[in-house]
């Protein structure tokens, strides 16, 4: 009697199983706003607060409210990063609408300073100061044009901002506001990117041109001017109420924007400046017109073709007399490291070249002895190199056909350098985080599984959390230590709502071209598919560097749409 009560409910659960994936996805299923399932279940995103702790955005349904929490990275505990509730009254209490108030209390994607005790926060252009301790808030700015790009100086003294294509500084102690530039315009953007310096060198979203020097006392900044630029024509079709934009667009043959590097000293007010007094790139910057007002010194460029040159990244060094700056040719056929001291005289410590390209692969990460971990393809793979302060090459750490993506940094207590990567073993579709001693000793890789694994360090790099997903598990949150080992599960995020979908599952394969290579792929069939039938075919494809489509990762309501 007990067996055949078993074989029965293995034979329901079976017919349950079989049952449950007999679903079939509709576009319903993964795009209407009111009908869609959440295949992608409920991941868990954090960042890192200074302290080592965590910070989490998360809704509460029971007070209905936004919360941004403070976690104990080790244990999970929470308790509140601020109280929205309080952050919504001060902004009300500093002249904000109650219902702008509310909304900006529960997107609390405000700019916190360095010491993350106060927070700077946007409202219909104008900026706002918030004490998180004293739960007080004022106003900073009070004017018809936006101020954008806001940020904190290092020290958390100052708040600076562009205004009508010109740099600004606030002391907060005083309030009193100082002008850094005062050229800008139309068709000048000083301390702010243009549309191809912001989607062709910078990265999409990335519009600030410029940058704090560690010592709070000069901001570094990019000065582009567009007199040369043809503009093209775009109609914005995406509002109610069509737009027509008028942009500064180069096509191909066009002209770039004539670009400049100055440095601000934040402690002075600029005056009027003659224009003329601007120093054009190629020229050499006399003595007695360095001077940009009684506020901006330009670097020399003398060297460059100005209708042929790219600034392409920027950065202090970490005691603040220099800046570093990485310059190119339009066809990005070599890249100069260059130093500019604060009077902006130049100095080139090496030069990557190649007849092909050179990538802008990020900015020097510094050692504690002035020395720098430098990312180069310069092998025909992306990897690090230790460099002394003066430009010379002390050690190649990684090598071999595979490629760093990301670098993580580096625990100079331990001498491990962090970064996550893909190819090693030949393995291009999975990615991976690794750990290197800077002497080339001591290569580790610290996660397991296939799949797509990205890192966000601790400041401490004592600690790692890692996002993990594959082409069939939705992204999971985990805790990691350093060496790899496992601290605690954030959030595995099982959807089991999966489990009821008849769905394809992607295979990969690899396919060989006329020359060789054996290029990697990915093919969805049907979910019934039949060997004996033909059916249209979809290829999907991306052809820009670095951007590959198959990918061992979770693909959200693309990948959803093709299952």
């Amino acid at each position: 009697m007990r067996k055949i009560i078993w074989l029965l409910i293995a034979i329901f659960a079976v017919a349950s199983f079989a049952g449950a994936q007999e679903r079939l996805l509709s576009i319903d299923d993964i795009f209407d706003p009111e009908k869609r399932v959440a295949f992608g279940g409920s991941p868990t995103f954090v960042e890192w607060n200074s302290d080592g702790t965590l910070r989490q955005v998360k809704f509460n349904p029971t007070a209905r409210r936004v919360e941004l929490l403070k976690i104990d990275a080790a244990t999970g505990a929470e308790k509140p990063f601020l109280d929205s509730a309080r952050l919504e009254s001060a902004l009300f209490s500093a002249g904000i609408r109650i219902e702008k108030a509310r909304v900006l209390a529960n997107q609390p994607n405000f700019i916190l300073s360095k010491d993350e005790k106060f927070a700077l926060i946007s409202s219909d252009g104008d900026l706002y100061l918030y004490d998180i301790n004293a739960g007080t808030a004022r106003r900073l700015t009070e004017t018809k044009e936006e101020e954008e790009e806001a940020d904190f100086s290092p020290d958390g003294r100052m708040v600076s901002f562009v205004r009508g294509n010109n740099l600004f500084v606030i002391d907060l102690a005083s309030g009193r506001e100082r002008q850094l530039t005062r050229d800008g315009g139309e068709k000048i953007f000083n301390g702010i990117l243009d549309w191809v310096y912001e989607e062709e060198l910078y990265g999409r979203g990335n519009r600030r041109g410029y940058w704090w020097s560690p010592d709070s006392t000069r901001i570094a900044f990019l000065r582009l001017d567009e007199a040369k630029v043809p503009r093209f024509v775009l109609t914005d079709d995406t509002l109610n109420e069509q737009r027509v934009e008028n942009t500064f667009y180069p096509k191909a043959g066009d002209p770039n924007p004539a670009v400049t590097l100055g440095i601000a000293d934040v402690t002075k007010t600029s005056v009027i400046p003659n224009v003329r007094r601007i120093p054009k790139v190629g020229e050499k910057i006399p003595s007695s017109v360095a001077r940009f007002g009684d506020v901006v010194k330009f670097v020399d460029l003398q060297k460059y073709n100005p209708e042929d040159l790219l600034i392409v990244r920027v950065i202090w060094s970490p005691d603040a007399k220099s800046v570093i700056f990485q310059a190119q040719n339009r066809e990005q056929i070599f890249l100069d490291f260059n130093a500019a001291d604060l009077n902006g005289k130049t100095t080139t410590l090496f030069t990557e070249r190649t007849k092909a390209w050179v990538a802008a692969n990020g900015d020097p990460f510094f050692l504690k002895d002035g020395s720098f971990i430098w990312q180069s393809e310069r092998s025909g793979f992306n990897h690090l190199y230790h460099y002394s302060r003066d430009g010379r090459l002390i050690k190649q750490i990684t090598d071999g056909r595979w490629e760093i993506g990301s670098f993580h940094g580096v625990d100079e207590a331990s001498g491990f350098a962090y970064f996550s990567a893909s190819g090693v073993d030949g393995d291009w579709i999975n990615t991976h985080v690794y750990r290197v001693k800077l002497d080339g000793t001591g290569f580790q890789r610290l996660t397991e599984g296939a799949g797509t694994h990205i890192a966000s360090f601790s400041p401490k790099m004592t600690h790692f959390v890692e996002y993990f997903s594959d082409v069939n598990t939705p992204l999971q949150t985990r805790l990691y230590r350093a060496d790899g080992t496992l601290e605690r599960v954030i959030n595995e995020n099982k959807v089991e709502i999966l489990g009821q979908y008849k769905l394809s599952r992607p295979q990969f394969l690899k396919v060989k071209t006329r020359d060789g290579f054996e290029m990697e792929a990915m093919i969805i069939l049907p979910p019934d598919f039949d060997a004996n039938k033909k059916y249209p075919v979809l290829s999907y494809t991306y052809g820009g560097p670095h951007a590959p489509q198959v990918r061992n990762q979770w693909g959200g309501s693309r990948m959803m749409c093709i299952r």
